[in-house]
Order: C-alpha cells, then sequence, then structure tokens
C-alpha cells in the first residue's frame, strides 16, 4: 500500500568482512540484502545476498558469488514481476 515500513532486522550469518550493503523491496513485501564480502583495496572478493518476507524473516532465497573484479560492487533491482535481480 506503500505505507508500510518495516522495522529493523538483524542480518542473517555471520558479519565477518561484509562491506557495501544495499536494499531493495518488491511489490509482495520481500526484501533483498545483497552485500559484498572479502574486498578490500585492489582487491575483489565475493557478492551474497539474502531474501527476507514481509516480517523480516529470511527465506531459502540466498546465495553467493565469487570473482567481484577489484574496485566493483553490487546493485539490486526488482523487475516488474517483483524478481530481485543482482548487478556487480
Amino acid at each position: 500500500d506503500g505505507d508500510r515500513i518495516m522495522g529493523p532486522f538483524a542480518a542473517s550469518g555471520s558479519g565477518g568482512a561484509r562491506k557495501h550493503p544495499v536494499l531493495a523491496g518488491n511489490d509482495r513485501g520481500e526484501t533483498i540484502l545483497a552485500w559484498t564480502d572479502g574486498t578490500g583495496w585492489k582487491r575483489g572478493g565475493t557478492f551474497a545476498w539474502q531474501v527476507y518476507d514481509g516480517d523480516g524473516r529470511p527465506t531459502p532465497e540466498r546465495g553467493a558469488s565469487e570473482g567481484i573484479p577489484t574496485w566493483s560492487t553490487v546493485s539490486v533491482l526488482t523487475d516488474t514481476s517483483g524478481a530481485f535481480i543482482l548487478i556487480h
């Protein structure tokens, strides 16, 4: 309805070397949190993501992909069907 704002919730898993978090939401009330992991000065790493339901609970939709080039980060958007698209 456009007026709903979810309260804060903790990211699942251990913090480790997470950096550059991004969030996106869709019309189904889901939220995706994506981040880089292990990146640093002149060093690439991994990007990872976790989808949360409308109540802030982690869903089974999660993953990671190695091979982020140096100086890269991750972006998230939704398409017209509400699917999340990750770009790095």
